[in-house]
């Protein structure tokens, strides 16, 4: 029974360091790189054109044309309600300086009213009207106004899967309309509303789907919010938290988010700061708008408890080590020693690390597996022999041997048909490959 309580306590400190570590991810993507990959992804739509776009960046092109085109729909659609509405002032105007008269009843002058009047061109082109066709036979023109066309595509919807960047999924995603007040006034508006949109689109669908469970496992008691979407509390938090998350982790390195000590601030981080700004949303708000005046004074009183005790920072990381060592030692099935855990390499490769992780057949030769753990890219764990180049040697000696016509030896003759592609004792050749 301790047993199982310690294995839960370090399972729920690993949980908890992760989980803050993707805090970190999102935030700084939701500030910083989401926004630059979108402003890259359209200003080479912008410059080059969805061809270049679509070379350069073929899984991220088919969304970024989608997303520009959807803007410029409601800016075709606000050009439209623009031009009804100045036709229809110009109507109200012409009614107010002329008034028709009511039908059934004759349209009466007063004295001196010349502005009624119709001109003579004006009369006469309501006489033709009148008369009908000409006397010649042929027909006169008639104005005619052309009907809108349907457009083939629904810019509103888009695939359910983003174009591959989600998993299938049959049902298409409905775009949020750009509101009345989202004016799209020239080609510059459109690309610079289609930056913020895309953004926009990653976060709803890519982050906060899934943020939603993090949420809630951060903060089981959080209530859903009555006036505001969800997802806008969701992404709030989001920032807040990574934000935070990164001051402590320049300050004391990421082992302290293995500390039981972070549960409160999770819960609810906005609480750090002062009254002003005590709701995640205001938090949020004064992190985007100006992140290095805002988190300066956090910054400060961080710094203060490294400078009066400078082994915080190294508690912090061995807690981190220890969570890590704990976990690995529950994969190997074996408590793992100071030397094996700075050396994974040695310790994956021990006779009694293997025989751990082998296949227990109880028959026949059993297949030893290396463990999966991490190992440093050193050269010593890359190159644990050291760097061989005798056979890189020989190919290109006998490369260069071939080329100046020289002949091979008897001690250099299977070097030489092997690499002509024959056989390497009977020098025969069969079947020729042409790759």
């Amino acid at each position: 029974m301790v047993a199982q309580v310690h294995i839960h306590d370090l399972f729920s400190r690993a949980v908890q360091a992760q989980v803050c570590r993707s805090l970190i991810a999102i935030y700084q993507w939701i500030l910083y790189l989401g926004p630059s990959l979108a402003e890259q992804l359209i200003f080479i739509h912008k410059a080059e054109g969805e061809a270049v776009l679509a070379a350069k960046f073929p899984e991220l092109a088919p969304i970024v044309n989608h997303v520009v085109a959807f803007v410029e729909r409601h800016q075709q659609q606000q050009e439209k309600i623009k031009l009804a509405k100045a036709a229809e002032k110009a109507k109200a105007k012409a009614a107010k300086h002329g008034k028709p008269a009511p039908r059934g009843r004759k349209k009466r002058r007063r004295i001196g009213d010349t502005s009624a009047m119709p001109n003579d061109s004006a009369a006469a082109s309501a006489q033709n009207l009148d008369a009908g066709p000409s006397s010649s036979g042929d027909p006169e023109p008639s104005l005619v106004i052309p009907e809108p066309e349907e457009e083939s595509v629904d810019w509103s919807r888009m695939p359910g899967n983003l174009f591959g960047l989600l998993p299938a999924n049959k049902t298409n995603i409905k775009l949020e309309p750009l509101g009345p007040t989202v004016k799209v006034k020239d080609r510059e508006a459109v690309y610079t509303i289609a930056t913020k949109y895309l953004c926009k689109i990653w976060e709803e669908h890519l982050i906060l789907k899934s943020m939603l469970k993090v949420d809630k496992y951060l903060n089981p008691d959080e209530r859903t919010p009555l006036t505001r979407d969800f997802k806008e509390c969701v992404r709030d938090r989001c920032i807040t938290r990574g934000a935070i998350l990164q001051c402590i982790a320049d300050a004391f390195g990421d082992g302290i988010f293995a500390s039981h000590g972070m549960k409160s601030f999770l819960l609810r981080p906005s609480r750090m700061f002062t009254s002003d700004i005590v709701r995640d949303e205001h938090c949020a708000r004064a992190i985007e708008k100006n992140e290095l005046d805002t988190l300066k004074n956090l910054d400060a009183w961080l710094l203060g408890y490294v400078v009066e005790d400078p082994d915080l920072e190294v508690q912090c990381t061995r807690l981190g080590e220890l969570v890590h060592r704990g976990l690995l030692s529950l994969k190997l099935g074996q408590s793992l020693t100071d030397e094996d855990y700075e050396n994974p390499h040695q310790m994956s490769t021990s006779s009694r690390t293997l025989s751990k992780i082998s296949n227990a057949t109880g028959k026949g030769k059993q297949k030893r597996r290396m463990a999966v753990v991490d190992i440093r890219p050193t050269i010593s764990t890359l190159l644990r022999n050291g760097p061989s180049f005798g056979i890189a040697a020989i190919i290109i000696r006998e490369a260069l041997s071939k080329r100046r016509g020289k002949d091979f030896t008897a001690a250099t003759k299977i070097y030489r048909r092997m690499l002509e592609g024959q056989h390497p004792t009977t020098g025969t050749q069969g079947k020729r490959d042409p790759d």
